[in-house]
């Protein structure tokens, strides 16, 4: 795994940014879903994705020592799951890995933090405390597959990475589609993998 955190660790460090002061709802637990054959579905939040099959699609063991990594410094990512990590390159690759990660929380219902807009709005402000060197557009609506997303880009270091943010939310789950990558080919690449989005709502 640290070949991973090596290639997209400020990927990682935005995405636990978000809604840093959510808790859980007591005894709730957030359903990971499972990939067999190229396809991500989550049976209980009733959503499916059609991966890569060329691409490498880490474990839900493999995602959750991922998380329990950053969750050792990162108290904001104490309340989060990695539902699914799939990059174009193997692991400890000598080049940038275009990669999605989708997180999920649970919303709490004696927070402010309601909607998909609250959660990126307070990504920015976390952002901007930390005075990291980005780019941020505006935040706008976007479908991805069968959903409306509230979406955002941001670019890093003058662009040496770029994220897309998608985010959106199944009852009171938040879902955080987040896409990294450099150049607009491949950028490309991962939407189409996005594209087919499936969510039964």
């Amino acid at each position: 795994m640290k070949e991973y955190l090596k290639i997209t660790p400020v990927f990682l460090l935005v995405l636990f940014f978000l809604s840093g002061c959510q808790t859980k709802k007591s005894g709730e637990i957030i359903p990971l879903g499972k990939v067999e054959n190229s396809i991500y579905e989550n049976k209980e939040l009733q959503v499916t994705l059609q991966l890569n099959p060329k691409w490498i699609t880490l474990s839900q063991k493999e995602n959750q020592q991922l998380l329990e990594n950053y969750q050792k410094e990162n108290v904001s990512a104490k309340d989060k799951k990695i539902l699914l990590t799939t990059m174009k390159f193997p692991l400890g690759i000598d080049k940038f890995n275009p990669n999605i990660l989708l997180i999920a929380e649970i919303i709490n219902e004696n927070q402010k933090l309601k909607t998909p807009t609250d959660f990126l709005k307070l990504t920015l402000k976390e952002l901007k405390d930390k005075m990291l060197n980005i780019d941020v557009s505006t935040i706008e609506s976007k479908k991805i597959g069968t959903i409306s997303a509230k979406s955002m880009d941001l670019i890093f270091e003058n662009g040496q990475l770029k994220q897309r943010y998608y985010t959106f939310n199944i009852d009171d789950i938040m879902l955080n589609f987040v896409v990294s990558f450099q150049k607009e080919d491949e950028l490309l690449e991962l939407e189409n993998i996005l594209q087919t989005l499936h969510v039964e709502k």
